[in-house]
């Protein structure tokens, strides 16, 4: 879920408050997606910027913003704490 930033020639609609973007991560979490995670409001949302695993809860990418602090998906693509395979490119 990313916020909305007024720029450039885009100034007629409001930023996208914090309660709305973390409303938004839970519909997803409750629809069941597994890899939901805010972004463009560099460390509001909190650990909501993260991704976790999805069997065993460890993180697994920690982000500030759009930048990636820590990964610790392995390069085979497993959790490290659990070893669940987690979809994506990793190497």
């Amino acid at each position: 879920m990313t916020a909305f930033h007024q720029q450039y020639k885009m100034t007629s609609a409001s930023d996208t408050p914090v309660p709305t973007l973390l409303r938004a991560f839970e519909i997803g979490r409750n629809a069941g997606l597994h890899f939901v995670y805010t972004g463009n409001l560099a460390g509001a949302a909190g650990a909501h910027e993260d991704t976790f695993c999805p069997a065993c809860g460890a993180l697994l990418i920690r982000r500030r913003g759009f930048h990636i602090v820590e990964s610790r998906v392995s390069e085979a693509g497993t959790c490290p704490e659990c070893d669940a395979v987690i979809p994506g490119v990793w190497s």
